[in-house]
């Protein structure tokens, strides 16, 4: 039997859950979206640091999010990448292509073939316990940097 390290948790629900019925917050809804907006524009400000051009994926809620955040902070249009997989069943690129087009943003697509994709998953099975997640993160170094300058 192979040994596999364990892997330290960032973040708990059960830890979370347990401070918030210690010390509940105490500020209203509209508090709440206010503070959350800050906390996620302060983040996002100190990420866009860079020496380089930058350009991010697209198409979630969490990506989109961070895209529109990004979006209404500079006059340039922000550079969006997704990458699609051409079985239309697994591609979320059309949620993506929507959420670019509302935002104005520089948005490219990139699509994999399945043979594609097993290629990379492949290339990368010994440095991950999750082939499932190899995919994406691959795909956009190996593309996107060349047409971010970065």
């Amino acid at each position: 039997m192979r040994h596999v390290p364990a892997t330290p948790s960032y973040w708990s629900l059960e830890q979370a859950a347990a401070r918030n019925a210690a010390d509940p917050y105490r500020g209203s809804a509209a508090d709440a979206v206010n503070e959350l907006e800050a906390h996620l524009k302060r983040a996002i400000s100190l990420q866009r640091i860079a020496t380089c051009r930058w350009g991010v994926s697209v198409g979630g809620v969490d990506s989109s999010t961070i895209v529109a955040l990004m979006q209404a902070d500079t006059s340039r249009a922000v550079k969006t990448y997704t990458i699609g997989y051409r079985e239309s069943e697994y591609s979320e690129a059309e949620y993506a292509r929507a959420v670019a087009k509302h935002l104005g943003t520089d948005h490219t697509e990139l699509y994999v073939t399945a043979r594609e994709a097993l290629q990379v998953v492949r290339g990368c099975r010994s440095s991950t316990t999750s082939p499932s997640a190899t995919v994406r993160p691959y795909r956009r170094c190996s593309y996107p940097n060349s047409r971010a300058g970065t």
